[in-house]
């Protein structure tokens, strides 16, 4: 089959003949470059954006974790949520709120130390009840000035988030108080910005600004605050800069964080001028300086009632960028002088036709990708040493050789088949495939097919570009374990969990399988965090979660809920035993306390857990509140009955 590239001529003779091709060659070459240098540019730019977008959830995630540790240990228990239902009393209220404060000053202290502003209790209507930070100033409405908390009074759920309020600008954390399924109001924890630009300093090689939005600043902060907190950024009117924040534009390093001169800065701030009105999602620009290229992203922060209330300004060097420029420049410089070359000097044509085939050949492998060309038959004619590398062989073992034997993968055969493709018409095959070695071993490549014309405009095969992007694969595998996996047990996070144990619940449905859902508790984490220290308690966590491995089937899917709870998921054969929820009883059971056998008193852990069966048509949330709920009864129970938590297991028997 012999096929016309697009505009080839043949027969045409002139003097204007050589130039014209030139310029020709030019049209097409200048374009093409532009096009591969802003797409590497623009790759990035997204591989930066990732990065300091993740940088900043880990970051919030790390004081979020912090803020429920403190809530569920310290803020959510019985005497607090005592006091908070007196409030509800006029006559009992100022003596609530002076217990309340003689109660937690001390934990006021170390969260202070910790990086937070306040903490902040509402009353169910929205009232302010008590600020441990300003515990004179109470008995104000906050519905109409905090969003949050007409938020909360809605929904009575765990919320977080940026919220400017009348005084600050904030991150804030927001739990509902409840006892006995009663409603008794609201905490709130927040921290402010300032602290989380200090942890992502000291974690990025680069310098973080933050603007805040005069239209939501003007609309919820006291106006004397507005003038005394806040000054005009210089990128515009439209925003404001804390004046206690005036360090975060300090450099991290000398060697990475830029040093602005006038002029970048000036650039830089009318960009940002021109670009901050209208912009709803992270974006990125490149400014030159003196000392190289200055990249500027900005990452849009809204507040919790989801309005955008501000920007994260991130600027770092980015000598890469300098490198790019030059490095295309050089390869279009050293292009254009060969076509030059070739053509002013077709009277030594075969002499310097052998030099060019030489650097033709020396760049062909010296590319960071792989490179073969195949015929119509799809056999082997050509390839560089990089893609012999990626195979394994030598190039006498690849030449000659049938493609699908060398990297051969799934779309090797059938109709996504890049030579089928390329036969149908398409004029470029790119696709992210898993390739297979001649050994066996796998790689995931990114290929780029294209026709590979003739002299004569005739298809003679295909070329195939070959990028190993196995290493970024494995990253994102790696973030994706990470984001489902609890950093402190290895085991699963919530959101791993209901992953994965949906996953394996529809396993055991689909192949006759009983499924029984394990919600615990542990009883004693407080004492012993108290007595033994927080290092302790993490201990403590640790070895629950070796002895739910050691106990647990390696079908059974076990996580760590957050905090002291955690959940498992595991199956049991349909009349394997009569009675199942007995057998995974004493299995827990004989577990724990192989584990308190090796443990002093002080020690030793008191397990409460609820144990319910998963039936079809009920959801994995359903089952595990309900899971939940029994472990509460039973602890409750425990109570009651005066057992204590003493080392060792109870639930339902």
């Amino acid at each position: 089959m012999v096929r016309k590239t697009p505009g080839s001529t043949s027969g045409r003779s002139g003097r204007w003949q050589p130039l014209l091709l030139f310029l020709l060659l030019q049209g097409l070459l200048i374009p093409l470059f532009l096009v591969f240098m802003q797409r590497e540019k623009q790759d990035l730019y997204r591989e930066r954006q990732t990065v300091l977008a993740n940088q900043y959830r880990a970051t919030t995630l790390t004081y979020r974790r912090l803020a429920r540790f403190v809530f569920s240990s310290a803020i959510n228990r019985k005497p607090i949520l005592d006091l908070m239902a007196t409030a509800g009393s006029a006559a009992e209220r100022d003596r609530a709120r002076r217990e309340l404060l003689g109660r937690l000053t001390p934990l006021y202290r170390d969260l202070r130390a910790a990086g937070f502003r306040q903490v902040h209790f509402h009353l169910p209507d929205g009232t302010s009840f008590l600020r441990l930070h300003l515990p004179l100033v109470y008995g104000d409405d906050l519905k109409k000035v905090r969003p949050s908390v007409a938020l909360m009074i809605r929904q009575r759920r765990e919320m977080e988030g940026f919220e400017v309020g009348r005084h600050w600008h904030a991150y804030r954390f927001l739990f509902p108080l409840w006892r006995d399924k009663q409603y008794l109001g609201s905490v709130e924890l927040s921290l402010p910005l300032a602290t989380l630009l200090n942890n992502l300093r000291d974690s990025l090689p680069c310098q973080v600004r933050f603007l805040v939005s005069r239209a939501m600043a003007s609309r919820h902060l006291d106006p004397d605050y507005l003038h005394r907190h806040y000054r005009a950024a210089k990128v515009g009117s439209g925003f404001l800069v804390e004046r206690v924040d005036t360090a975060t534009v300090a450099p991290v390093s000398p060697e990475h964080a830029p040093r602005f001169g006038t002029a970048p800065r000036h650039v830089i701030d009318q960009r940002l001028s021109r670009l901050l009105p209208a912009l709803d999602q992270m974006a990125s620009f490149t400014t030159r300086s003196q000392d190289g290229a200055i990249l500027t992203s900005i990452l849009p922060i809204s507040d919790l009632s989801g309005h955008k209330g501000g920007f994260l300004i991130f600027h770092e060097y980015m000598p890469y960028l300098d490198h790019l420029w030059f490095r295309y420049l050089a390869g279009w410089l050293t292009l254009s002088a060969i076509f030059a070359f070739l053509i002013w000097s077709h009277h030594r044509f075969t002499r310097e036709l052998r030099a060019s085939h030489a650097e033709l050949d020396q760049i062909f492998n010296s590319t960071a990708d792989g490179i073969r060309i195949l015929d119509l038959e799809g056999t082997v004619v050509r390839a560089n040493r990089t893609f012999a590398e990626m195979a394994g062989l030598d190039l006498d073992r690849i030449i000659g050789q049938p493609c699908h034997r060398i990297l051969g993968g799934d779309s090797c055969r059938g109709d996504r088949c890049p030579r089928h493709l390329i036969d149908q018409g398409q004029e470029l095959v790119r696709e992210e495939v898993d390739k297979t070695r001649p050994d066996g071993s796998r790689l995931t490549c990114l290929v780029e097919a294209r026709p590979f014309y003739g002299p004569d405009g005739e298809l003679i095969g295909i070329i195939e570009d070959f990028r190993d992007i196995s290493g970024r694969k494995r990253l994102e595998r790696r973030l994706e374990e990470m984001a489902r996996t609890d950093a402190l047990t290895g085991l699963f996070n919530r959101r791993g969990f209901m992953a994965m144990a949906g996953q394996q619940l529809h396993c055991l449905h689909r192949s006759g399988h009983r499924a029984f859902l394990l919600f615990a508790d542990l009883d004693n984490m407080k004492l012993i965090n108290d007595r033994l220290g927080h290092a302790a308690g993490d201990r403590t966590l640790r070895r629950v979660a070796d002895m739910l491995r050691q106990t647990l089937r390696r079908a059974d899917v076990a996580a760590r809920m957050g905090g002291d709870e955690f959940a498992v998921l595991m199956g049991t054969s349909v009349g394997e035993d009569n009675d199942p929820e007995t057998v995974i009883l004493g299995r827990i059971e004989d577990g724990l306390a192989r584990l308190n056998r090796k443990l002093p008193a002080e020690q030793r852990i008191s397990i409460s857990f609820g144990l319910v069966e998963v039936r079809a048509g009920t959801t994995l949330e359903e089952t595990l509140r309900e899971a939940d709920r029994r472990m509460y009864a039973v602890k409750e129970q425990r109570k009651r009955d005066g057992a204590g938590y003493g080392a060792g297991v109870s639930g339902p028997r």
